[in-house]
């Protein structure tokens, strides 16, 4: 599911995939995005729906979150997940 909304700052999105959801700025753009769009098609065997820099980012840290192992992560997970993004 993907929603605008309007912030202070202009524009925001909020992305959703599961039960993660992320907030991203509209004016903000990945740099890398083929080689990230790879690493989730071929390496994190991850489906991408859409050309959404929300998506992108969320489906690594998803991707982040599958490689503890753990049928629940705890906030340590979370923090290391974001720093390995």
């Amino acid at each position: 599911m993907v929603s605008y909304f309007r912030t202070t700052g202009g524009f925001s999105q909020l992305f959703m995939v599961g039960h993660l959801s992320l907030i991203h700025p509209l004016f903000r753009n990945l740099l890398d995005t083929e080689k990230l769009k790879e690493y989730l098609d071929f390496e994190a065997h991850r489906h991408i729906n859409t050309d959404s820099d929300s998506e992108i980012m969320l489906q690594v840290f998803a991707s982040q979150l599958l490689q503890t192992d753990k049928r629940r992560v705890d906030a340590e997970d979370l923090f290391t997940g974001l720093r390995n993004m």
